[in-house]
């Protein structure tokens, strides 16, 4: 009965938390789907939309380092709070004030409500969690990323189109803020690493949060987040104006790619919770099927083919990018310190943010200067920069073991 109860504890805590990052990645892509219509409505440059996004990502990234301390000292669940309530209002006044002034600040208002989800999350999750379950718990919060970022492309357009983007918008932050309601009311089961710095901001081995942050490995790997920033955003936000211009293909047909490489992302995401809890090679499963993600991605944008074929190849491409998650997730799980997850997650994660910043203007000018073929190049290099980080890495953790081991 015991083991029952603690299964059920589980799922519920897995279940809140994963959707309240679902949301988080849905809010993300409230405005991108949207940039073609809101481009012909407004009179914005693709650069100038790519700009919002880069504003997003850069508060997102700058407040997540923070969100993490905040989470370690004050605790997951108020953080986790105040985040959903801003990444919400924002988007609800998204639709109210259109004009390109107030869509920066108010970007930069939801990037840094979105900032604490990782470290409070993932407080949350490594301190409640059975520890048998904990590749899958993190394969759970992934699935229900996902799911945002794979509801977000088709069904922002179809919202669009039906009621006009403004309302689009403003329902979907509604939406935000009614679950925050049911988060407050069933999260009492929560558990973090609150209280784990004392009033020199050190933690319980004594060290600072600067020198738990800026050891090599955590270092590494904040590295490797921002190189998969530059791939995944860029497929997730510019794939579809790059499609338009390379084949002639509709807006909606666009999307269904996209939506393609989010559902293989979540068919992928329960395959890589399973790897995650029965093998210690994480870095080798992420480095594989990051590799597969990268070569895929290529040959779907760069080559003339029926657009079903698109749609399966970018469908392969997500599913090697889900299966990585979870092993990825356990990575960054351990090297991160006793009772330091809230900031070593805050930081690393924060390389989400600080490659996605630098993408959109990118990607947004590849294809207003006519070269949209480039934004597959810069795809795949950016996943090839993942994979070449995890070898660096791994092989200098191996000769760091090794040199020990001799001493």
């Amino acid at each position: 009965m015991g083991a029952t109860l603690a299964i059920r504890r589980d799922g519920r805590i897995i279940g809140l938390v994963g959707g309240a990052h679902m949301l988080s990645h849905f809010l993300q892509l409230a405005l991108a789907p949207l940039f073609p219509i809101m481009r012909a409505e407004l009179g914005y440059s693709y650069t100038e939309l790519g700009l919002l996004l880069t504003v997003f990502f850069i508060a997102s990234g700058v407040s997540q380092t923070i969100a993490g301390f905040v989470v370690d000292r004050f605790g997951a669940r108020p953080t986790l709070f105040a985040g959903l309530g801003m990444l919400s209002v924002a988007t609800i006044l998204y639709g109210v004030f259109p004009n390109f002034p107030a869509l920066l600040v108010l970007s930069a208002m939801a990037g840094m409500g979105n900032a604490v989800f990782h470290p409070a999350d993932f407080s949350i999750l490594s301190a409640s969690i059975d520890e048998r379950r904990m590749g899958r718990a993190f394969s759970a919060h992934s699935f229900g990323g996902f799911i945002g970022y794979g509801v977000a492309p088709l069904g922002m357009v179809l919202l669009a189109e039906a009621w006009g983007w403004r309302e689009a918008v403003m329902l979907v932050g509604m939406i935000g803020v009614i679950y925050l309601v049911i988060l407050m009311a069933f999260s009492g089961d929560f558990q973090d690493s609150a209280g784990s710095t004392d009033a020199d901001g050190k933690d319980d081995s004594g060290k600072t949060g600067v020198e738990v942050l800026f050891s090599i490995p955590i270092l590494m790997l904040f590295l490797f987040f921002v190189a998969l920033a530059m791939g995944q955003i860029g497929v997730q936000t510019f794939s579809q104006p790059s499609l338009m211009v390379l084949y002639d293909n509709t807006l909606a047909m666009a999307n269904v790619a996209v939506t393609g490489f989010l559902v293989g992302t979540l068919a992928g995401v329960l395959i890589g919770g399973w790897l995650a809890d029965r093998s210690a090679r994480h870095d080798l499963i992420s480095g594989v099927f990051l590799f597969i993600t990268g070569a895929v991605i290529v040959v779907a944008g760069l080559v003339d083919m029926p657009e079903p074929l698109r749609i399966v190849l970018y469908g392969i491409s997500g599913a090697g990018l889900g299966i990585m998650f979870p092993s990825r997730d356990m990575l960054v799980r351990s090297i991160a310190p006793e009772n330091a997850s809230g900031r070593v997650f805050g930081f690393v994660y924060s390389g989400l943010d600080t490659g996605a910043a630098a993408i959109p203007v990118l990607a947004g000018w590849l294809v207003d200067t006519g070269w949209p073929a480039g934004v597959f190049v810069m795809d795949g290099f950016s996943f090839a920069l993942c994979v070449v980080i995890l070898a660096v890495s791994a092989t200098a953790t191996r000769r760091a073991i090794i040199r020990q081991a001799l001493k």
